[in-house]
This record gives C-alpha cells, structure tokens and sequence, in this order.
C-alpha cells in the first residue's frame, strides 16, 4: 500500500486533513465546491502543478509493487496514474 504521505510527506497529509475536515465539519461546503465549475477549474490547474512535482513518485512505487490491482481512493493518485497510463508509462489495472 502506498499512501498520499509516502508520495509527498508535506502535500499528501494536507490535502487528506483538509479534504476529511471539510467532509466531516462542513458537509454544506464541501457539496458546494464539489458540484462548483470555477472550483473544478482551479483544481484542474492544481492538478496539472501536483503532477509537475510528484509524477515520477507514484509510478516508481506501482513499478517497485508490482501489484495484480491499483485502487485509488483520493482523486490526485488517480488522476496521476490516469496521466502516465495515457502517456504509456504505465500498464497496470
């Protein structure tokens, strides 16, 4: 298993503490950034920084575990794996 911490000590505890506080302190909040357009949007230039910085991380791990299955429960690993998947780097389920 790899965690969000294992890929960037500093970033991936954030985002996970953030991300759990605003679901379970202000669920209101968190429907209306979820289904917010300019919201989507600053995310998407986010993610296109994240993946600058951490691209290379995840795909070392998945290579070194060689796993059967890679499940994905945060939206940063997915979109990371998306990403090297469709640029052939990586060939995993």
């Amino acid at each position: 298993m790899v965690l969000s911490s294992d890929i960037h000590p500093i970033l991936g505890p954030v985002f996970n503490g953030a991300y759990l506080q605003i679901i379970q302190r202000f669920p209101v909040l968190w429907d209306f950034l979820y289904d917010n357009e300019p919201v989507a949007d600053a995310a998407q230039a986010f993610r296109k920084f994240y993946l600058l910085l951490e691209r290379g991380k995840l795909k070392r791990e998945i290579e070194v575990l060689n796993p059967d299955i890679v499940v994905c429960t945060h939206a940063l690993s997915l979109f990371s794996i998306v990403s090297e998947r469709e640029l052939g780097h990586l060939d995993c389920k």
